[in-house]
């Protein structure tokens, strides 16, 4: 009689934050800490910057346009990303998780996939993590910040990701709730791509599929064993 497992169809589990594993809302509550006077000051002694205000509202500018590889929106993440840390490291932000984002990953984990992150920020990701529970379960952390990565929007960035890692692009799952990183990730050959949008039928869209719940990467991508 066949006794049957499961397993995964790719071995790495890419995943973007903000949109996707976490509610975009937390970022507002990122900038709105940031605003408070106190914070300002110490993230203006970190940075040098002396004009936060103006900083923020061009950078918000830029990000409205998706340009996120803009010098404006670059600098708006290097203030986010201080304030960002200085809240978490100090209790008085948590990081938020999207409903199935925490059982999926840990299932990922379970099944022995590699999960890892890539994000517009750098350290703030990683320490956001240690907020909600899912840094144990994380391998590893990409940035933009990265000189050898410099974008989420060229194909590059993910052909080399694979590379700093030891996999080919078809071994990798993305997951991401933006349209120019998911086509980034299909022209470099990624094997997997996931836009999460809500606003969109789910359907199989320009080499890449739109769902509407994380718990739908795992769902699509796992497969049945037969052991006899």
């Amino acid at each position: 009689m066949d006794n049957q497992i499961q397993g995964l169809m790719y071995s790495v589990y890419l995943t973007d934050v903000y949109g996707t594993t976490t509610p975009f809302n937390h970022v507002n509550e990122i900038r709105e800490y940031l605003m408070k006077p106190d914070v300002s000051r110490q993230v203006s002694e970190k940075t040098g910057c002396t004009d936060i205000d103006g900083v923020v509202t061009r950078g918000l500018e830029q990000s409205k346009l998706r340009n996120k590889d803009h010098p404006d929106f670059i600098k708006y993440v290097e203030l986010f990303e201080e304030a960002a840390i200085l809240g978490y490291k100090a209790g008085k932000i948590r990081m938020p998780l999207e409903d199935g984002v925490l059982e999926t990953l840990e299932q990922i984990r379970n099944l022995s996939g590699r999960v890892r992150i890539f994000s517009s920020a750098n350290e703030s990701a990683r320490f956001g993590m240690q907020t909600n529970g899912l840094d144990s379960l994380i391998e590893g952390y990409h940035s933009s910040v990265d000189p050898a990565i410099k974008t989420k929007f060229s194909p590059e960035a993910y052909t080399e990701i694979a590379r700093q890692i030891g996999v080919q692009p078809k071994e990798i799952v993305y997951v991401t709730d933006d349209t120019k990183e998911a086509d980034a990730a299909v022209k470099a050959g990624v094997g997997k791509v996931f836009l999460i949008d809500k606003k969109q039928a789910e359907a199989e869209k320009d080499g890449y599929t739109v769902i509407h719940d994380y718990k739908q990467v795992l769902e699509k991508t796992v497969k049945t064993i037969k052991i006899n």
